[in-house]
C-alpha cells in the first residue's frame, strides 16, 4: 500500500514563532519552539513543517493538519479532538500518552516515534502505515481501520476494543500480552512465533 506524502507546492518560509492568519498556518517551517493551541478552535496547519516542537498539554478541538510534518516534536499527553490529519508525517516524535478522540486519518505516515499508552477512539484510520514505533499498553476503542500497515513497532499490552484487525499484517510486530477478542483478532496476518498469544481467545492451551 503506498500513501500520499505531504504537498508543498510552495517554498516554505521559516518562522520565529507560531501565528495564525485567519486561523491558518500555512506555507511555513516552525522550529524549536514551545507552543500552545489550548484556546485556538478549528484552527488549520497547511502544508508546514513542524520541527522540534514542544506542544503544551492541550485539548486541541477541531483542529485540520493538511500536508504537516511533523518532525522531533514532543506532543506528548495533548487530547486531539474531532481534527483531521491528512497527508501528515510524524518522524522520530513523541506520543506519550497523547489522545485522539474522533479523529480522521488519511495517508498518514508514524515513524520511529514513541507513542506508548496512545489513545485513538472512535475514529478513522485510511491509509496508515506505522512503522518502527512503540505502541506499548495502547488502546484503540471503535476504531474504523480501512487501509492499516504496521511493521516493526512494539504492541505490547496493547488493547483492541470492537476494532478489527482482518487483513492487517502483524507479523513483524512484538505482541506480548496484547489484548483483543476473537472477533477484533479474525482475520489479521501473524507469524507462528506469534499464535501462543491468541490460542487462548478459541480456548486452548499449549503445552
Amino acid at each position: 500500500m503506498k500513501i500520499k506524502k505531504p504537498i508543498h507546492n510552495l517554498p516554505l518560509v521559516e518562522k520565529v514563532k507560531l501565528e495564525f492568519e485567519d486561523g491558518k498556518f500555512e506555507y511555513s517551517i516552525l522550529k524549536e519552539q514551545e507552543i500552545s493551541l489550548n484556546d485556538n478552535d478549528r484552527i488549520v496547519f497547511d502544508a508546514c513543517k513542524l520541527e522540534r516542537v514542544k506542544f503544551g498539554e492541550d485539548r486541541i478541538k477541531g483542529a485540520e493538519f493538511i500536508d504537516v510534518i511533523f518532525q522531533n516534536c514532543d506532543m506528548s499527553v495533548v487530547n486531539f479532538a474531532s481534527c483531521a490529519f491528512v497527508r501528515v508525517e510524524f518522524v522520530n516524535c513523541k506520543l506519550l500518552g497523547t489522545k485522539f478522540d474522533n479523529c480522521y486519518f488519511s495517508d498518514v505516515l508514524i515513524k520511529d516515534t514513541k507513542a506508548n499508552m496512545l489513545s485513538v477512539n472512535d475514529s478513522k484510520l485510511k491509509k496508515v502505515i506505522i512503522s518502527s514505533t512503540d505502541l506499548v499498553e495502547s488502546y484503540f476503542f471503535e476504531t474504523e481501520l480501512k487501509g492499516l500497515i504496521v511493521s516493526d513497532s512494539i504492541l505490547d499490552g496493547s488493547y483492541f476494543y470492537k476494532t478489527f484487525l482482518k487483513g492487517v499484517d502483524l507479523s513483524s510486530c512484538s505482541l506480548i500480552s496484547l489484548k483483543t477478542d476473537i472477533n477484533c483478532i479474525k482475520g489479521a496476518i501473524i507469524s507462528p512465533d506469534q499464535s501462543e498469544f491468541f490460542v487462548h481467545l478459541i480456548g486452548l492451551e499449549l503445552k
